[in-house]
């Protein structure tokens, strides 16, 4: 969803460009955003890659982020920004590495490519618990051969009968689903390795948490 908003220093009565309708006198640069969840893969897990969330909230705003916020300490946040999802990815990765030396992949959806993900739920009320139902942000879509190397590697482990053996996943473009029935740290999301399987850069987040991050990004 794009809408207007205002980069001057009293973004008030903030109307289209050149309308007029901003009380900014000159020092508006109005222009259409997008709204923006911007995941962090690794952030704040134990002693490693420490950052408080007011860092991230900083730097969030020294890339021309506006609406900004952020959820837990994991790494979940939202903006509205006029650049597309790849170019606001890689500013956001510049800030926080200059302005904290953590270095993380980032990865950028727009709020409503959330929303849909959340509403095209495959499993439905099958995952019972939103704890260890996951949704995976997948940084392009896979190819096939990638996506038969994940299907042979999950048979595989499935084979072997241990805790992971009764997940159930499904891929869709460049989003996944995961439904643990166990526990997350004993999942398929624990014991397989979805980048390298996949070839692309995969960071997921609970049922759960990627709910409230969609109501943070449209409260």
């Amino acid at each position: 969803m794009r809408r207007a908003a205002c980069w001057s220093r009293s973004p008030l009565h903030c109307g289209p460009r050149g309308s007029g309708l901003c009380s900014a006198r000159g020092m508006c640069n109005c222009d259409a955003v997008t709204r923006y969840v911007a995941l962090l893969r690794g952030i704040n897990v134990g002693k490693n890659n420490r950052l408080p969330m007011a860092d991230l909230r900083a730097a969030l705003e020294s890339i021309g982020g506006t609406g900004v916020g952020t959820y837990l300490q994991s790494g979940n946040a939202v903006l509205d920004h006029p650049d597309s999802t790849d170019k606001v990815a890689a500013a956001l990765r510049k800030a926080v590495h200059e302005g904290s030396g953590i270095d993380v992949p980032i990865l950028v959806r727009t709020a409503d490519w959330l929303e849909k993900a959340l509403r095209d739920d495959p499993f439905g009320t099958k995952a019972t618990n939103p704890k260890t139902y996951l949704l995976a942000f997948l940084s392009e879509t896979p190819s096939a051969a990638a996506k038969k190397k994940l299907a042979d590697a999950v048979a595989a482990r499935q084979a072997k009968g241990g805790k992971d053996s009764g997940d159930e996943y499904e891929l869709d473009r460049d989003r996944g689903y995961l439904w643990c029935p166990v526990n997350v740290h004993e999942s398929l999301f624990a014991s397989l390795d979805w980048d390298k399987l996949l070839g692309v850069q995969v960071t997921m987040r609970n049922w759960d948490t990627a709910n409230r991050l969609l109501a943070l990004a449209r409260g």
